[in-house]
């Protein structure tokens, strides 16, 4: 299941609940949303990623960087 990045944490709560989902990879960026919400969900494990690692490395190493400062 996929969920928008950009819900609400009513709106990912909603469908985490309805899903029944267990697990979640998710963008560093966008873990807040989750942190607000997780434990009114059945989530037991969550992957946590950045955009950065979604890249090759050089690229992926820069973005990473420029994120985090």
């Amino acid at each position: 299941m996929n969920v928008n990045p950009l819900y609400t944490p009513r709106e990912l709560e909603h469908q985490l609940n309805d899903a029944d989902a267990k697990a979640i990879v998710i963008v560093s960026n966008f873990a807040n949303t989750l942190e607000q919400v997780v434990d009114k969900t059945p989530i037991k494990h969550v992957v946590l990623t950045s955009l950065g690692q979604m890249l090759p490395t050089a690229k992926g190493t820069i973005v990473t960087s420029s994120l985090s400062t």
